[in-house]
């Protein structure tokens, strides 16, 4: 409803041009930092109506492909700093310092 994926799916496009894995690239980024702190389920929600649409309407690639991207770095965002929400999760299970 806010336009945020038309508004990704313009600019990633518009930068890269047709270069494919510019596109890859900054769609990776974009699923890092908006899966940053998110469970995993919202997470591929989200990168599924956000960021997967930049690769399939804008690069043409494979809707599988692009939704397998999405989620793979979508859920990279869990174990990567600052917020590393998995780390905190294993160390609950493990019952020891996320540290």
């Amino acid at each position: 409803m806010t336009g945020l994926g038309q508004l990704l799916i313009s600019a990633i496009v518009g930068v890269a041009g047709d270069r494919v894995i510019v596109a890859l690239f900054l769609t990776m980024l974009t699923c890092i930092v908006l899966g940053m702190g998110v469970p995993t389920t919202a997470n591929y929600i989200i990168m599924a109506t956000t960021c997967a649409p930049i690769l399939v309407n804008g690069m043409g690639i494979n809707k599988i492909a692009a939704n397998m991207f999405v989620f793979y770095f979508g859920i990279v965002a869990d174990i990567t700093p600052p917020v590393a929400l998995a780390a905190y999760a294993g160390s609950a299970i493990a019952k020891s310092n996320p540290m």
